[in-house]
């Protein structure tokens, strides 16, 4: 059995695209490996740093970021490995690349190898894209970004943290989303508040973001009150003068006057307060033997009432 002090790598860098860091950062750990075994066991009391540094033979780029990460109980993990273009690679080509991984009297290791993307903007390809938007109300469309290169060509590549910002309104819902492999996102109901006019930038790091402008609206929505018990008659004191009540299971729809009392408009029966499903009448007298919503108007004062519950009640036109 020989027994070496050496550096592992636990997690291969991934993600990689120019003037951005990697999605996936690396984690490197040191310990003690069995040469014979392969085994490998974490050395949590080793003080020391890594350090990072391009693969053997690549070229085209210059790696950025925090390059020296120290052990802490036996494990380094790099949080900002990023890749800018150097000077040779304007048209940032698509490059495979590797990353190696150095500590002082200890074995240098390699990553697996992974290529550079040359996506350089988010661009929006949902059909069609909205241009109005209701405020308090989750856009109906959503909305499909797609990595792209200089010249359009689509990017496949994940784990791409693209953000929401808006100006001229608040914008609510999911705003933050990675792409997935095929190198897109989809962001639905996102609400914006307030406001006329809203500016929307999806971005991420490195990228060119896409932009969409809405023009923004009220949409007035009517939420009558509403009851379930078949028989209910809304009183007086449920409604506010020209509020609206539903009875769902009679099918019937009452309005408050001015008083706040409540009318029968609509009813099952086809009619409401002076149609088919009630009756109107006139007289010096009132009808005897009324039914719920009828209508009389008394031709000695010329008011018209109608029958609520258990009484003629006055109904103010």
């Amino acid at each position: 059995m020989a027994i070496i002090k050496a550096l592992k790598i636990l997690t291969q860098p991934q993600g990689a695209r120019y003037n951005a860091t990697l999605s996936t950062q690396p984690v490197i750990q040191v310990g003690n490996l069995d040469t014979v075994t392969n085994a490998f066991t974490l050395d949590p009391s080793y003080v020391g740093t890594v350090l990072v540094i391009e693969g053997a033979g690549n070229s085209g780029y210059d790696l950025t970021g925090t390059l020296s990460v120290a052990f802490v109980a036996g494990v380094a993990t790099f949080t900002n490995i990023g890749f800018a273009p150097d000077a040779s690679n304007s048209s940032l080509d698509i490059r495979p690349a590797t990353i190696s991984f150095v500590t002082t009297n200890l074995n240098e290791i390699t990553s697996n190898s992974f290529s550079i993307s040359n996506a350089s903007k988010l661009v929006i390809t949902s059909f069609p894209i909205p241009t109005t938007a209701n405020i308090n109300r989750p856009l109906q469309i959503p909305i499909r970004l797609q990595l792209k290169d200089s010249t359009n060509n689509d990017i496949a590549l994940a784990g791409v943290s693209v953000v929401v910002t808006a100006s001229g309104a608040n914008v609510s819902g999911t705003t933050t989303l990675s792409t997935n492999s095929s190198g897109y996102v989809i962001f639905s109901g996102l609400t914006f508040s307030s406001g006329s006019h809203v500016q929307i930038s999806f971005g991420a790091p490195g990228l060119t973001p896409a932009v969409l402008d809405l023009d923004l609206s009220y949409t007035d929505i009517i939420k009558p009150r509403r009851s379930i018990v078949a028989g209910k008659v809304p009183l007086s004191t449920d409604l506010v003068p020209f509020e609206i009540c539903i009875n769902i299971p009679d099918k019937k729809l009452y309005v408050a006057d001015e008083t706040g009392t409540p009318v029968l408009l609509i009813s099952s029966s086809g009619g409401g307060g002076g149609g088919s499903g009630n009756t109107f009448t006139s007289g010096a007298t009132a009808p005897t033997s009324p039914a719920q919503g009828d209508r009389w108007v008394n031709t000695t004062d010329a008011v018209q009432y109608t029958y609520y519950q258990t009484a003629w009640v006055q109904f103010n036109n």
